[in-house]
């Protein structure tokens, strides 16, 4: 029985600077047509390289519809990532004061309630264990962790090819002193080399490092800058992305002042950049602990988690070095210690360290259709099966590794 299905993004989805140096992403296509019915699309970008259409994107502007909590085995949970490999999603959980990693498989859904394995401490070197980052390479995984204070200093795990083993580990240092009770941390490539971003939580810095071709480096081969001191008080976490030719980071500064900063790097993530604060965001989270930055549909959107429960969301349309619109989302959970919206999964995972619960938000959004992504320049053969509002991104990037969306 064929059904209408109606596309949110029916006519033009582009992000256009005044920057000659970035690529526009433009696309076209029916605003309604039947289920199991092929898409006519047209790809109308120009400047690009790489396209990666999104025919499930997830929409973020609306509350989520449900919540649930996940155990993680008790413990005091500190930093959560999640990755998919393959068809099925994983979770990593680092555990302070247990000094553990725990490894989540939810199958082919982050909606599945995970059996958790307790992977130890490895190496023997987690101690006051904070936030960890998975990074895939070719058919290589790879974390890296921060552990805060004692240590001050950075763990390298190797997985190899498969998530489901117990990773080895690898002491990285503190590269001269650099890190001061690191606790906040992002991977992110740029123009060829891995960079790593971590908070500095004593120095109120934030250390950048720069891997160069490949997260495996060796130690000697690491290079390293730091930022200015960030006004404020406590700096916990870190968020990164690039804007078109522009990166961006966001920090939040809690206890005392609930704050929010902008790093600006320009064009070089590997730079010191310019510290400024987003003046919207301040005393709009109480105590403000986790941030999470997403690319949702046209915008930017940057979620932050407080201590004392506060939940809210960060509207910056498609430009974020604009001022955006802050908006209050009710949560009940009293002491977030990790904010993930994981591409692709349409929920948000929320650490509880104060119940040792892994929190899951819903947005109800559901979407069928054999191939999600594709990288072609115009895909054919694209439909969906059930009725409703769909929706669909596409992201161009240049040669320069320039981003539209």
């Amino acid at each position: 029985m064929n059904k209408k299905v109606f596309l949110f993004y029916f006519l033009i989805a582009f992000l256009l600077k005044a920057s000659s140096q970035c690529p526009t992403a433009i696309i076209a296509v029916e605003d309604t047509v039947c289920a199991q019915q092929n898409l006519i699309l047209q790809n109308l970008s120009a400047g690009g390289t790489e396209n990666l259409w999104d025919f499930c994107a997830m929409d973020l502007s609306k509350s989520y519809v449900s919540e649930n909590s996940i155990s993680t085995g008790g413990g005091s949970p500190r930093g959560a990532a999640f990755v998919q490999s393959g068809s099925d999603w994983y979770g990593f959980v680092t555990v302070r004061n247990n000094k553990n990693l725990l490894r989540l498989s939810f199958g082919s859904s982050l909606s599945n309630t995970p059996s958790v394995v307790n992977l130890g401490n490895p190496g023997g070197l987690f101690e006051l264990v904070d936030q960890i980052e998975l990074y895939r390479e070719g058919n290589q995984w790879y974390g890296l962790v921060v552990n805060d204070q004692g240590s001050n200093n950075l763990i390298r795990l190797s997985f190899g090819s498969s998530l489901t083993g117990t990773p080895t580990a690898e002491n990285l240092g503190n590269f001269g002193g650099k890190l001061n009770r690191p606790r906040g941390i992002a991977i992110r490539e740029d123009d060829g080399d891995v960079i790593v971003g971590v908070t500095n939580f004593g120095s109120r810095t934030v250390a950048m490092l720069n891997f160069g071709s490949s997260i495996s480096s060796a130690l000697g081969s690491i290079t390293y800058l730091e930022s200015g001191v960030i006004p404020g008080d406590q700096i916990i976490d870190l968020e990164i992305g690039k804007d078109c030719d522009s990166w961006y980071g966001f920090v939040g500064s809690r206890a005392t002042v609930d704050k929010v900063y902008r790093l600006s790097f320009g064009q070089s993530l590997y730079s010191v950049p310019l510290i400024a604060e987003v003046v919207s965001f301040r005393d709009a989270v109480e105590d403000v602990f986790e941030l999470s930055l997403v690319h949702d549909g046209f915008d930017w959107r940057l979620f932050g988690a407080g201590q004392t429960s506060d939940f809210m969301r960060g509207d910056f349309g498609g430009d974020l070095s604009s001022s955006p619109a802050i908006e209050p989302v009710s949560l009940v959970i009293t002491g977030p210690t990790s904010l993930e919206f994981p591409e692709g999964s349409g929920v948000g995972m929320i650490l509880d360290y104060s119940t040792g619960q892994l929190k899951r938000l819903d947005y109800g959004y559901s979407c069928s259709l054999s191939e999600r992504y594709s990288q072609e320049e115009t895909p054919l053969n694209v439909n969906y099966e059930v009725s409703g509002w769909h929706y669909i991104t596409l992201k161009v990037t240049d040669a320069s590794s320039n981003v539209a969306y």
